[in-house]
């Protein structure tokens, strides 16, 4: 291999990294909802208000499945097994 090609090679794997860090502009912002279905006038809202899923927003849905009593363990951290 000669030195220029190892050279070009190593800088642009050392790059890569720093260049994904670098595409991040903003605070990307995480909600969690606890509730019956996905409601779309959230989503609304949210997308109304400048949040993005998938760009400046992560919104982790949590649904008891029709079982209100699964509420609590479905708000509280997650258990060791």
């Amino acid at each position: 291999m000669e030195r220029r090609a190892f050279i070009v090679a190593g800088g642009s794997l050392l790059a890569s990294p720093l260049a994904g860090q670098a595409q991040q502009v903003g605070k990307a912002y995480r909600i969690g909802v606890l509730g019956f279905g996905e409601p779309q006038l959230l989503r609304q809202s949210l997308r109304e208000a400048g949040y993005v899923e998938g760009q400046n927003l992560t919104i982790e849905w949590r649904n008891p499945e029709g079982k209100p009593e699964r509420f609590v363990d479905l708000a509280g951290p997650p258990r060791a097994t």
